[in-house]
């Protein structure tokens, strides 16, 4: 039955539940309800009704776990999802939120024997293997937790968190080639992850800071003599500093960044004001301020100077540095 967004949809449930009080599916789409809304309690009932009319109907009893544990009832809970899966053997989503009750429960050995009977049904649910790799790394089975990752990896080689977190893990028990590897890979996806590019700095013994960016998107891409500079916008951070602009140095022969140039925004600036930007240089000293400057929002006017912090510090010269619009 379909209804109206104008509907009072809890309203026609009640009424059908109570007109026809052997129809399941009525029963069942009540349960939904009161789940969708929270009301756990009433949920609760409507899944019991459920299951006095069909006692072998496997999701009655997963919406009798969900709304246990909802209700914080969690041995109940967990004895709910278990008869769904005896039910029912592939139903993954009766495993994977056992996997997690066990967890909230702190049952890790539980929740590691869960996932892994998941995984056999569904090999490639990288978010189960992801709860599978911080169980094992939380009961200390270090090289279990490296296969999960290595395996969620291969899934998905996109996936940034999944890439550092392995790669530590490698390094941490002397793979330092594969976590090289790891990382490299995964900067072919997100080539301006920084959080992954200090981590490939610190196996490379590379001292260089550098600004603290999640992603960012490629905005002006210039080459001149043996460098390559690429600005990036749309920056996303994994700290309180924000950037509007960062500029990517490149030397010839090297993979990694040998130097940053950001626009970092004053937080103490109002949106109206435009000297609300540091220039900034990231390189082997540290992280210099230059001060605030206007306009370093405009990407033109950013760049360019960004090429005159660089043309100052490898002594390059004007005919050396490209010719900007």
């Amino acid at each position: 039955m379909k209804l109206s967004q104008n509907t009072d949809t809890g309203e026609i449930l009640k009424n059908r539940v109570k007109e026809n009080p052997e129809d399941l599916d009525s029963w069942i789409d009540l349960g939904s309800f009161f789940l969708r809304r929270k009301n756990f309690v009433e949920a609760e009932k409507a899944a019991r009704k459920a299951l006095e009319l069909a006692p072998k109907n496997s999701f009655s009893w997963f919406q009798l776990a969900l709304a246990l544990s909802g209700k914080k009832d969690l041995v109940e809970a967990e004895q709910a999802y278990r008869e769904a899966i005896k039910i029912r053997p592939d139903f993954i989503n009766a495993w994977f939120n056992l996997g997690l009750l066990l967890g909230q429960r702190n049952d890790l050995q539980g929740a590691k024997e869960v996932f892994e009977e998941l995984l056999k049904i569904n090999p490639q649910d990288s978010v189960a293997l992801n709860y599978l790799r911080r169980v094992y790394y939380e009961l200390g089975a270090k090289e279990e937790a490296i296969n999960a990752y290595r395996t969620s990896f291969n899934i998905d080689p996109s996936q940034s968190r999944t890439a550092y977190n392995l790669a530590l893990l490698l390094s941490e028990n002397k793979k330092t080639a594969e976590a090289e590897y790891v990382l490299r890979k995964a900067l072919d996806f997100n080539p301006f992850s920084t959080i992954l590019l200090q981590l490939l700095y610190q196996l490379l013994g590379i001292n260089l800071y550098i600004p603290k960016i999640v992603s960012a998107t490629s905005k002006k891409t210039l080459k001149f003599g043996s460098y390559e500079a690429i600005v990036v916008g749309d920056i996303i951070t994994s700290g309180r500093i924000q950037y509007e602009f960062v500029l990517f140095l490149y030397e010839q022969g090297k993979q990694e960044p040998i130097l940053f140039v950001s626009a970092e925004k004053n937080s103490l600036a109002t949106e109206t004001d435009t000297a609300g930007y540091f220039l900034c240089v990231f390189d082997e000293h540290g992280h210099v301020n230059f001060g605030l400057y206007a306009s370093l929002n405009d990407l033109e006017y950013f760049t360019k100077k960004a090429l005159e912090i660089i043309a100052s510090k490898y002594k390059f010269s004007s005919e050396d540095m490209p010719k900007l619009a």
